[in-house]
């Protein structure tokens, strides 16, 4: 997701002191487990940079929407993660609608998920000879969070079902 995040030409616009990621989640122990995961896989990156900026983890127990556009708005998020289930009960339609809204990029969990409007999923590769996880990428949806991914990074992605 930091490689991901460093091929956006607009990170500039949507970034200011730093690259803040909004981990949501559903409110139950699947949705904290979850949660507790990204946040222990970005702590082992917690001297990155991209861009010269630093990284910081935020954390939202998903309730309602209203309270999730609140939190954006509040958080001024560079990229949302919605954990595996959030889509179950918060459409991505309306998931997407938010993260357009307030020009934050989506990573999403699966690759329907992507499909469905979310930008980015980091998904087991295809080739079993080569098993390592694939970046995909719905471009029309990054942009549409305000996100223009450098030629770089489509080299190394794919798009949905592709």
């Amino acid at each position: 997701m930091l490689r991901v995040l460093a091929y956006d030409n607009h990170l500039n616009q949507r970034a200011h002191d730093a690259i803040k990621f909004l981990i949501v989640h559903r409110r139950d122990a699947d949705g904290a487990t979850c949660a507790a995961r990204w946040v222990e896989a970005f702590d082992k990156a917690r001297n990155v940079k991209i861009d010269g900026r630093s990284i910081q983890i935020l954390v939202h127990a998903f309730d309602k929407s209203s309270d999730l556009d609140r939190s954006l708005t509040e958080l001024n998020a560079t990229a949302l993660i919605a954990c595996e289930g959030l889509t179950q009960q918060l459409p991505v339609g309306d998931l997407a609608k938010l993260t357009r809204t307030h020009r934050v990029l989506s990573f999403a969990m699966h690759e329907d998920e992507v499909v469905a409007g979310l930008s980015v999923a980091i998904v087991p590769g295809q080739d079993p000879d080569k098993p390592r996880d694939e970046i995909v990428v719905n471009q029309r949806a990054a942009a549409a969070e305000g996100v223009k991914f450098d030629a770089g990074l489509m080299q190394l992605a794919r798009g949905p079902h592709d």
